[in-house]
């Protein structure tokens, strides 16, 4: 019957005298008795003809897929292709302060303490430095995230790059520098109030 199919015709026919053609697709093997299909790795259906959904892999579809932080699942092996800025077998890790990239494999390029995003590996300035690696200060007159903010102080001095606090010239005080101050002498007497 259908068994002696398996010596004579190389998963192609089954049933009895052989005599059936064997409709698996994709690599699916025939069964020689029935003609039933038992699907190779990524397929499924009757026939072997339909892909995995999404979230399933292997022979027949039948193993769920581990991939975290969307990653994408191989129909065939079950394997991670992860997002840039994530790493790992089932795509578990973020990328660790420094790196960046596909399997966080590339190495952050910033100075002053800025970090980088994990996916482009842009350099994220520090307050009170501004340029594509943060390597520069913020210039006379601004301060703040990427140098945006204007210095409000009414000396020619800037102010603090970071916190926009006014460093006043020597004879003026005041928040923003406003107010002048008098020399005192120096062997004048101290006045007490």
């Amino acid at each position: 019957m259908g068994a002696r199919c398996q010596q004579g015709f190389p998963q192609t026919r089954y049933g009895p005298n052989c005599e059936l053609k064997c409709t698996c697709k994709n690599g699916g093997l025939c069964n020689p008795v029935d003609g039933s299909c038992t699907c190779g790795p990524g397929w499924t259906g009757n026939y072997c003809d339909e892909e995995c959904s999404p979230g399933y892999y292997g022979p027949g579809c039948r193993f769920n897929c581990t991939c975290e932080n969307s990653g994408v699942c191989s129909r065939f092996s079950g394997s991670c292709e992860c997002l840039q800025g994530y790493s790992g077998r089932d795509c578990e890790h973020a990328c660790l302060h420094g790196f960046y990239g596909l399997n966080c494999a590339h190495i952050c390029d910033c100075k002053n303490g800025a970090s980088c995003d994990a996916t482009s590996g842009q350099c994220i300035c520090p307050a009170g430095f501004h340029g594509s690696q943060c390597e520069k200060e913020c210039p006379p007159g601004m301060f703040g995230d990427n140098c945006h903010q204007f210095c409000d102080c009414e000396s020619e001095n800037s102010c603090h790059p970071v916190t926009g606090k006014c460093l006043c010239p020597p004879g003026r005080t005041g928040a923003k520098c406003e107010a002048g101050t008098s020399p005192v002498p120096r062997d004048a007497p101290p006045t007490h109030g």
